[in-house]
């Protein structure tokens, strides 16, 4: 049986544009497409348009431009992998960070839970 999605794929950038206004996308050899906002990244949004258009790949899961002194790994568009990997539980859902939150990989204990950590803590 085949495996659906994406999960065992490498995110590989095939190429990146600056067509919608506010925006980017970066296109994965697999066919996804991912649209960013510049807000997210101030250095990719100071640079000008054709600054913008001189763009290069780094081992293929990084990128760059040549007038600038950053390097973007995708990570940073996805998201650290290891902070959502396996992380579906249908009793306990977890909810997503707010963008430029400093709470990834936080997961609230519920309730029930902390009384019981409260309770050893006490004794």
């Amino acid at each position: 049986m085949k495996t659906q999605g994406f999960g065992s794929t490498r995110p590989c950038i095939k190429k990146i544009d600056f067509v919608r206004k506010g925006m980017f996308s970066i296109y994965f050899v697999d066919g996804r497409i991912i649209m960013v906002p510049l807000s997210a990244f101030p250095a990719i949004k100071k640079l000008t348009r054709k600054q913008r258009e001189k763009w290069y790949t780094l081992d293929d899961v990084g990128f760059s431009f040549d007038e600038c002194d950053e390097v973007f790994h995708i990570e940073q568009v996805l998201g650290s992998y290891v902070s959502y990997q396996y992380a579906f539980v249908p009793s306990s859902p977890k909810k997503c960070a707010e963008p430029g939150s400093q709470r990834l990989g936080f997961h609230p204990v519920p309730k029930s839970k902390k009384r019981l950590i409260l309770n050893s803590v006490e004794r």
